[in-house]
C-alpha cells in the first residue's frame, strides 16, 4: 500500500506533494514494533489505512481537489484526520476510539510544537503508544530511495566507526563535541567545517592542502558544494557553518534573504553561496565517487577536530 519511494517521475507538482506526504507515513512494520495488544494493533492499522486511502485518493484522483490551495494540502490533511475522532466510520470501526487516543497522546508530548505533534500523526508514528525511543537510523532511512538509503546508512557507519555519535532523534553526529555531519532526507549532506574554538573554513583547507588528494578535493569544495554560512532562520542557529554537499548536476538553491550576490570569498576561493532549508527535495542520488569525496572530507574534519 507504501507509495514507491524509488520514483523519479510525477505528472504535477501536486502529486508530488502527495507522493512526499505518502513516502512519509511510517511502516507498520516500523510503527507497531513491541505493541502486543491485538486491538490496539487493529485500531491503529485503521489509522493507518485510513490516512493512506485519503492520500492515495488526492493523487490518483487529483481533480477531485482542486478547491484546495496548493499549498494548504496540509492543512486539508489534518481537518480530515480531526474529522475522523468524531464522525463513524463503518470501514474503520475502531478509527474513532484510536485516532482520540493517538491524538491525546501525542499532543501530550513533551516538548511539544504543532508542527512537530501534526508530523507525528499525519506520518501514523505510532511509537507514542508503546514508549519506543530507538533511534535505530532505519526509523529514519525509510522515506529514502533504495539508493540514497544505502547511501546515508555508509555514510552513518562510516562516522559511527570513526568515533561520532549521532543526536537522539536527528540525523546530526558529534565527535568530541564538535559537529561532524548531518544528512537531510533531500538529499543532502552537511558537513561542519567550524570549530567552537573560532577557528573555521581557513583552518580546515589548510588540513585539506595537507592531503595527497588536494586538487581533487578543492575542486569538489569549488564546485559541487554549497556554503551555508546562515541566513538568519531560527532553525539554522542550531547549526555550525558547513558544506552543503547535494547530488551532482542538480541546480543549486540560493536563499532569498538579501545579499549582494550569491557567491561568498573565503581563503581565497569563490564559492556557491546557499542555504539547507530552501533546497528542494529531489529524487537524485549520490554517486559512488561523490560518497567516496564525502568520506575524504568527513575524514579530514575528525583531523581538523583532533588537531585543534
Amino acid at each position: 500500500m507504501r507509495f514507491d519511494v524509488n520514483q523519479t517521475e510525477f505528472p504535477d507538482e501536486f502529486k508530488k506533494d502527495i507522493w512526499q506526504r505518502g513516502i512519509s507515513v511510517l511502516p507498520l512494520e516500523l510503527s507497531l514494533t513491541g505493541i502486543d495488544d491485538l486491538e490496539t494493533r487493529e485500531g491503529l492499522t485503521q489509522i493507518y489505512n485510513f490516512t493512506m486511502d485519503l492520500l492515495w485518493d488526492m493523487y490518483n484522483n487529483s481533480d477531485k481537489y482542486t478547491n484546495i490551495p496548493r499549498n494548504n494540502t496540509e492543512r486539508y490533511i489534518r481537518s480530515v484526520m480531526e474529522k475522523s475522532k468524531r464522525n463513524t466510520n463503518s470501514q474503520y470501526p475502531l478509527l474513532t476510539k484510536y485516532m482520540n487516543e493517538f491524538f491525546s497522546l501525542v499532543w501530550a508530548m513533551s516538548p511539544k510544537t504543532a508542527a512537530k505533534n501534526w508530523n507525528i500523526i499525519i506520518q501514523c508514528d505510532f511509537r507514542c503508544f508503546n514508549k519506543n525511543k530507538s533511534q535505530e537510523i532505519k526509523y529514519l532511512l525509510y522515506t529514502l530511495s533504495d539508493e540514497n538509503r544505502i547511501c546515508f546508512k555508509e555514510l552513518h557507519d562510516y562516522v559511527i566507526a570513526k568515533g561520532a555519535k549521532k543526536e537522539s532523534n536527528r540525523y546530526r553526529y558529534k565527535y568530541k563535541n564538535e559537529h561532524i555531519v548531518c544528512f537531510d532526507l533531500k538529499p543532502s549532506v552537511f558537513i561542519s567545517y567550524k570549530l567552537k574554538s573560532g577557528s573555521s573554513f581557513e583552518s580546515f583547507i589548510a588540513e585539506v592542502n595537507n592531503q595527497t588528494d588536494k586538487e581533487l578535493l578543492l575542486a569538489y569544495i569549488q564546485d559541487e558544494t554549497s556554503i551555508c554560512n546562515h541566513c538568519g532562520i531560527s532553525t539554522c542557529k542550531a547549526y555550525v557553518e558547513f558544506f552543503i554537499c547535494t547530488p551532482r548536476g542538480r541546480k543549486r538553491h540560493h536563499h532569498f534573504t538579501a545579499v549582494d550576490t550569491n557567491k561568498i570569498k573565503m581563503a581565497g576561493m569563490e564559492l556557491n553561496r546557499g542555504c539547507a532549508y530552501h533546497l528542494d527535495d529531489v529524487t537524485q542520488s549520490f554517486t559512488a565517487d561523490e560518497i567516496n569525496i564525502m568520506k575524504r572530507l568527513i575524514d579530514i574534519r575528525f583531523v581538523q577536530i583532533d588537531n585543534k
